[in-house]
């Protein structure tokens, strides 16, 4: 933009915030211009717009980001000594923990009723926690070697509570339906994370860190889109992990989240090796949640096991011969018990209603506005190989997009993200014999009168598991066609979904 270009845009800007006292885009804007375009003294110009904007708006955490994106920017030109780098950049830090405590108070429309809301917005503003992250990396870097001690003290819970946030939040969202965030979003988050603490981000063994896991090696895992190249865990090593997270379980028994990430290993040990000798046997995964969930535990990742472990299984049709003669089998003393166990847990339904309310408790709030991710779909198997993770459908769809492209010479990488998202979306993944081989179908009661347009943005359905009926939430609006409709199951962090995928044979 050329001097007499910038001159007119602050001028006519000027006059707007001027006439509209009352509005914050403008003084937000002119602030923004002055950082990004401004010539001389341009952040004292931006500082001073980005304040107007939050005395505007005191409680609107997009106004206040601004006023962190001009600090983080000017500790990043401007600070050249010690005590510049110092100021500045706890001038940045305060101004980004400032966006996140009034990102916390502010809700979307439906959620007016919530304790302690003073603002309304329709996304969560994660820009406070990574703008935090942004500026922490950029103010350790600026510091000379022998002073880093002492901030990296200070900052490290900080920094490992926001990669805590950002690995949770980024496993089980994602902007929408086709969209991830910028390919440097993961980036700064994971060498952040490292120069704080010295972990690596790919070694994460949390239960995000374990769903994350398997995509490894493929183009649509975070890592790769960041540009790291991890190659992929092998079964030895998820043996491993399963070992260590059995062995940090064990020393805890009462810690939940131990509980729940070990419980997890073998679920994801098994996508790999269904018959490994390490897996733990389904009734002891099955009395580990049980016990958690005697004690009052509310987590949605500890009933996401639940649903999981405890999800009816469909008895195949046994077709007899006409000359067996009808008799009818005794139970084993291990079948008795089997039997009493599944009669004393409570019903699968009930799991599914906790697992929601927990979701709408603790997480709800920061994944307004975006795509809740399938993380498993139900399988064809038995046992912890019915749950098929979404990365196995990945790699089989990657596959599919490898071979388009290579028939059309295209390598472009922006291409292959397009297609694949486009075979997502278009609900072309479904059509592939090798996912509808691995998936098993379900029975759906549709609703009698479907709702109007306005109404069906979070549509439900009737779902039988064995002779249960389970409300399930669909992840578009169900077809009224009376022809008979093709139904996958899925799971996100809230609960099951169900995806309509065609008519049986198409």
């Amino acid at each position: 933009m050329g001097k007499e270009n910038f001159d007119h845009a602050v001028s006519v800007l000027e006059t707007a915030s001027d006439k509209l006292r009352q509005n914050f885009i403008y003084p937000q804007t002119l602030a923004r211009l002055y950082y990004i375009r401004g010539g001389k003294n341009k952040y004292n110009q931006a500082e001073k717009w980005a304040k107007t904007a939050i005395e505007r708006a005191p409680n609107n955490s997009y106004a206040a980001d601004t006023l962190g994106q001009v600090y983080k920017h000017r500790l990043m030109k401007e600070a050249r000594t010690l005590e510049d780098t110092e100021r500045m950049g706890k001038e940045a830090l305060k101004a980004f923990e400032d966006v996140e405590k009034k990102a916390e108070r502010e809700v979307g429309q439906n959620m007016m009723e919530m304790a302690g809301t003073i603002s309304i917005s329709k996304t969560f503003n994660n820009r406070g926690r990574f703008g935090f992250i942004q500026a922490a990396q950029i103010f350790l870097t600026k510091l000379p070697r022998q002073k880093r001690g002492r901030y990296i003290q200070n900052l490290k819970m900080k920094i490992e509570a926001k990669f805590d946030f950002f690995e949770r939040y980024l496993t089980f969202s994602q902007p929408d339906g086709t969209a991830t965030e910028p390919h440097y979003f993961w980036k700064d988050i994971v060498l952040c994370y490292k120069m704080y603490t010295t972990e690596k981000a790919a070694e994460s063994v949390s239960f995000p860190g374990l769903l994350e896991a398997l995509n490894r090696g493929l183009f649509t895992s975070k890592g790769r889109r960041a540009g790291f190249v991890k190659a992929e865990l092998t079964v030895p090593d998820l043996e491993r992990i399963q070992e260590d997270l059995r062995t940090a379980y064990e020393a805890d028994p009462d810690n939940v989240q131990a509980a729940e990430s070990y419980v997890l290993s073998n679920i994801i040990l098994g996508q790999e090796m269904h018959d490994s000798p390490k897996l733990t046997p389904l009734s002891e995964l099955q009395a580990i949640i049980n016990r958690l969930l005697e004690t009052g535990s509310k987590t949605p990742e500890l009933h996401l096991m639940a649903v999981l472990l405890f999800w009816p299984e469909e008895e195949p049709e046994a077709v007899p011969d006409e000359d067996d003669e009808e008799v009818e089998p005794q139970a084993t003393e291990d079948e008795e018990s089997q039997s009493l166990e599944l009669l004393s847990n409570p019903d699968v339904k009930r799991y599914v209603a906790l697992m929601e309310k927990a979701y709408m408790t603790s997480d709800a709030k920061y994944h307004r506005g975006r795509c809740l991710l399938p993380l498993f779909f139900l399988g064809k198997g038995s046992g912890l190989s019915r749950w098929i993770h979404k990365s196995r459908l990945d790699k089989i769809v990657e596959n599919e997009v490898n071979n388009e492209l290579a028939a059309e010479s295209v390598q472009s990488a922006k291409k292959k993200w397009k297609l694949f998202c486009k075979k997502w979306a278009d609900g072309d993944v479904w059509k592939i014999p090798e996912i509808q081989d691995m998936l098993l179908p379900i029975r759906v009661e549709l609703p009698d009168s479907p709702k109007t347009p306005q109404e069906h943005e979070e549509e439900e359905v009737l779902a039988y598991a064995r002779a249960k009926k389970i409300k399930i939430k669909t992840n578009r609006e169900p077809n009224s066609s009376p022809c008979p409709v093709l139904f996958y199951l899925g799971f996100t962090i809230q609960g099951p979904v169900v995806f309509q995928v065609g008519t049986p044979g198409q």
